[in-house]
């Protein structure tokens, strides 16, 4: 599991310059948040707020609906903006496993493979998988990694 970040930007009075965005670590801990939870707390504008509260309203509902299929809900309270990212629920949804998987050989398979390689050549051997010569030497070099690691 991760460690809880808490990250804390701003003055005291809840106001903050323009265009700042950077946060330094606290190191103050916010009781009652699980440990696989990051909260990033980001100022805002004072005067921002007051003049355009129903129009963050709305931005934030919407932004929300977007957010809560990957674990994260964000809100304001006063001059602060809050972003709660659920760590292990961010991470499962936006890593991608995309690709081709790959075929593992079977052990019987490799033995047999061996076997018929003993009284053929290597380019025999390749035709009969229906490999090239350059291919076949590749995957009987993974093919003896995986055996060695399934014997293992």
């Amino acid at each position: 599991m991760s460690k809880k970040k808490v990250v804390k930007s701003g003055s005291q009075d809840g106001t903050a310059p323009k265009g700042s965005l950077k946060g330094s670590p606290d190191p103050d801990s916010t009781p009652g948040i699980p440990e696989h939870h990051k909260i990033i707390h980001l100022p805002l504008d004072k005067v921002f707020c007051e003049e355009n509260s129903s129009g963050l309203e709305t931005i934030l509902q919407d932004l929300n609906v977007l957010f809560s299929s990957v674990g994260t809900v964000i809100t304001v309270e006063g001059t602060s903006l809050t972003i709660d990212i659920h760590e292990e629920k961010f991470h499962s949804v936006t890593t991608r496993k995309a690709g081709r998987k790959s075929k593992r050989m079977k052990t019987e398979r490799y033995e047999e493979i061996i076997a018929y390689r003993k009284n053929h050549t290597a380019m025999e051997t390749a035709e009969w998988l229906g490999l090239t010569k350059q291919t076949y030497y590749r995957r009987m070099k993974e093919w003896k990694e995986e055996a060695m690691h399934a014997s293992d």
